[in-house]
């Protein structure tokens, strides 16, 4: 998604599709869980249809893929003319996407930015992977919802994270186009919100017993909201802004990290949880909660939202020296201004 995104998206409008097309995952939970609690709820062999119907889904979404995608623009047969020349534009200073560029593996490894967004995209993968595997759950053990009904209410509670995931998105651009404050800050307050709201309602709900269902419901719900941040405003994008022709390749090495990590705490909550207790729960959510809270101060303090030095191209050189030239031009009309006739002003420009 990175790579195809970095030859499509113009850079005004790719933190919003990245998000949009990210958000999508949340939409197949959403449809995904209550699916299979019905088909399990109806069938004493469930499973086997909810795994024929996840890939008949994954197949019909490969033939369209396969129909409507294309690496670059200029190999779509069914775009405009007019629309690939807007795309060229506004990616002119970008690396040239058509040709091969060696990844520079010992800068990205030794990079204090490369491994915080490794960080934060750790956390985020323990948010999906155990609370989303193990939600359902703790409203059974903890709040006795059956099965259909703890599936449906895990799937309504990502409804507020795919909005929150968009609308963040939205507001981040502005927040920088409008030069706010850098993007430094704005990324690692964005990622700050999405880590530690939910790290402190997480330890609530671990003190929630049965007669509080309904609060544990909404916690639940205000989590995922919140967490959504982290996919609009938060450290997904930043792989773009630290080395944005690399992005790919940093985005599956975190990725592969956060899979190969994530086996541990599934076997620790798998532990902590087997007696289905509610002070199991507790310490899970607790566990969960340092891991967030960890994760958001190391974003914090070896973070950035800026371009690395070993990730600049010419064209990204070449750019700067050309803002640069403009801005001291500006300057010195300025300066004129304030003491020159309208005649020097005139052939100054």
């Amino acid at each position: 998604m990175f790579v195809i995104w970095s030859r499509w998206a113009p850079p005004l409008e790719r933190q919003k599709l990245l998000s949009l097309c990210f958000s999508g995952s949340v939409l197949g939970i959403v449809l995904t869980y209550p699916t299979v609690g019905i088909l399990c709820d109806l069938y004493d062999d469930g499973w086997k249809y909810a795994f024929y119907l996840s890939g008949i889904v994954t197949i019909i979404w490969c033939v369209l893929w396969y129909y409507f995608v294309y690496d670059t623009p200029s190999q779509h047969p069914r775009i405009s003319k007019l629309e690939k020349m807007y795309i060229r534009h506004c990616l002119k200073k970008d690396i040239p996407q058509e040709e091969a560029h060696t990844t520079p593996w010992i800068a990205i490894l030794s990079s204090p930015a490369v491994w915080a967004y490794v960080i934060g995209h750790t956390a985020v993968g323990f948010h999906f992977v155990c609370l989303i595997a193990l939600a359902p759950r703790y409203l059974q053990d903890v709040h006795y919802f059956s099965n259909l009904t703890a599936a449906g209410i895990v799937a309504i509670t990502y409804i507020g994270f795919f909005a929150s995931c968009n609308l963040s998105a939205a507001v981040y651009d502005k927040i920088v186009a409008r030069k706010i404050c850098s993007g430094s800050v704005a990324r690692k307050t964005g990622s700050s919100i999405g880590l530690l709201v939910p790290a402190v309602l997480l330890i609530f709900a671990g003190f929630l017993n049965c007669n509080h269902s309904t609060q544990a419901v909404v916690i639940l719900a205000a989590i995922n909201t919140v967490a959504g941040i982290q996919f609009g405003a938060g450290y997904l994008m930043n792989v773009y802004e630290i080395a944005p022709q690399h992005a790919g390749v940093i985005f599956g090495f975190a990725s592969t990290i956060t899979s190969l990590s994530a086996m541990a705490p599934l076997t620790l909550i798998a532990k902590l949880t087997t007696s289905r207790l509610r002070s199991g729960w507790q310490i899970t959510f607790l566990v969960l909660s340092a891991v967030f809270v960890l994760s958001s101060v190391m974003f914090i303090l070896i973070g950035s939202g800026e371009l690395q030095k070993w990730a600049k191209t010419p064209e990204d050189i070449k750019y700067r020296m050309s803002e640069l030239k403009v801005s001291r031009n500006n300057e010195e009309i300025s300066r004129l201004s304030n003491r020159s006739s309208p005649v020097d002003i005139q052939e100054s420009q």
